[in-house]
């Protein structure tokens, strides 16, 4: 049965002498005639560009192939009215079609009320490293016409692969639910919080062997970046908007992180997901099941923070920041909840997420001591975009509990992460 799958935004690229048209999904019957089209040779009717990008690995582990196109507004123009029906399809190396498509209608009235120009359509697909026969059709419902592409796509595989069952069990495509730009014009979100392509779904094989049950919490620091380095505009609003971008890219990586280190599998034990947010010295999630996680919500909540505004009261904790961080990860790792009621102690160790930060100046440094945390056991992952830096507030608040810490910079790095901290995690607390 087909997945029809919105594409985010089919609409003008000359905004303001073109019509802007509006994604709709299409019914079962309206795809018979892609359907038909599916198998046989190229054509092309309907005047276009396509282009498959080069796969790209993301911080989830999957590969990400963009595949965007320009339909010609002569064709536009040179007919009235328009029912234009998108499809992509991905098949395997030995020409079987899979499961999953991305499918979307969209309607051009007879009498547009501005001239039209160019469309241009974006989608994209994860993929699993392989071959694969890309099939992109263009079907104009009301005209009669159609273009057909089929296009080869290589997905390479990971260079220097250190976990090469990661993605185990998992589908060799997907079609992501959202992509860039879908909700433009909605009046819903301004373009420097547009939050992208959504997560990719399934669960990857991450294996821990351990002899006792081990409690894992990872603690993920949305904390807006006070490092951002950003060119130096004049205008304070480019400023503005060029930091928020920054910060909602980052966002996107520390979701796409979460989300698969919530995927730790311990033999004997399980995992919680914590999520701050420093800058505001507020805690957004507080040692919640990972299995229960609906990262959905939790995204939809970062990306309603208003960026532009910082209470009073905020305002005057930030001297206290480290303060409160120490306290509350001190707090986590002392927790003796047990996994499930009834079972043993279990071991425990606190996995901290952040990317590079530099505090406000003069903000005092509160390490957590050793004899605050006698039993705690710490993992710093870092993401950074640097080679060295002589700052790092979190590896000043560690530094008397000597947590194990890995720094990264790419996503071919995390994954070499994932795969150390499998086998940190193996080892009992004593070792």
């Amino acid at each position: 049965m087909s997945t029809v799958a919105r594409i985010g935004f089919f609409g003008c690229l000359l905004a303001a002498f073109c019509l802007s048209v509006v994604p709709q999904e299409s019914a079962q019957d309206a795809t018979s005639a892609a359907d038909r089209l599916l198998n046989g040779p190229d054509r092309r009717d309907i005047p276009w560009k396509v282009k498959v990008w080069e796969p790209v690995l993301t911080y989830q582990q999957r590969y990400l192939a963009r595949i965007e196109g320009t339909i010609e507004g002569s064709y536009l123009r040179e007919k009235a009215g328009h029912n234009l029906v998108f499809e992509v399809k991905l098949g395997d190396s030995e020409g079987h079609w899979l499961r999953g498509e991305d499918i979307t209608e969209f309607r051009i009235p007879k009498d547009p009320p501005h001239p039209i120009g160019q469309a241009y359509f974006l989608t994209g697909v994860y993929a699993l490293p392989g071959e694969y026969r890309v099939a992109i059709i263009i079907y104009d419902r009301a005209q009669g016409a159609a273009t057909v592409q089929h296009v080869r796509l290589h997905v390479p595989p990971v260079k220097g692969d250190t976990l090469p069952d990661l993605t185990r069990g998992l589908p060799p495509i997907e079609f992501p639910s959202r992509i860039p730009f879908m909700n433009w014009g909605q009046g819903d979100l301004r373009a420097e919080r547009e939050p992208g392509w959504s997560l990719a779904r399934g669960v990857e094989h991450l294996p821990i062997s351990t002899v006792h049950p081990l409690r894992i919490d990872v603690v993920l620091d949305f904390s807006e970046p006070d490092g951002i380095n950003l060119p130096d505009y004049k205008h304070a609003k480019l400023t503005g908007m060029f930091s928020q971008s920054a910060y909602f890219h980052y966002l996107k990586d520390m979701l796409s992180m979460g989300s698969i280190l919530s995927h730790l599998q311990p033999s004997h034990g399980c995992v919680r997901v914590s999520a701050i947010d420093m800058s505001r010295v507020h805690i957004l999630l507080d040692r919640q099941d990972a299995a229960a996680l609906d990262w959905k919500k939790l995204e939809k909540d970062l990306y309603s923070v208003d960026l532009d505004r910082i209470d009073v009261a905020t305002m005057a904790k930030q001297h206290d920041r480290s303060a409160a961080v120490s306290r509350y990860l001190a707090q986590i790792a002392n927790d003796p909840a047990a996994c499930s009621a009834g079972a043993q102690p279990a071991d425990r160790v606190v996995v901290l997420v952040s990317q590079h930060q530099e505090y406000p100046p003069h903000t005092p440094i509160t390490p957590i001591q050793p004899e605050e945390c006698q039993n705690c056991r710490f993992v710093y992952l870092r993401l950074t975009p640097y080679e060295f830096e002589s700052v790092d507030p979190y590896r000043d608040i560690l530094k008397p509990l000597h947590p194990r810490s890995f720094r990264f910079y790419t996503p071919g790095d995390f994954r070499k992460v994932l795969q150390d901290l499998t086998v940190e995690l193996s080892v009992a607390p004593n070792n």
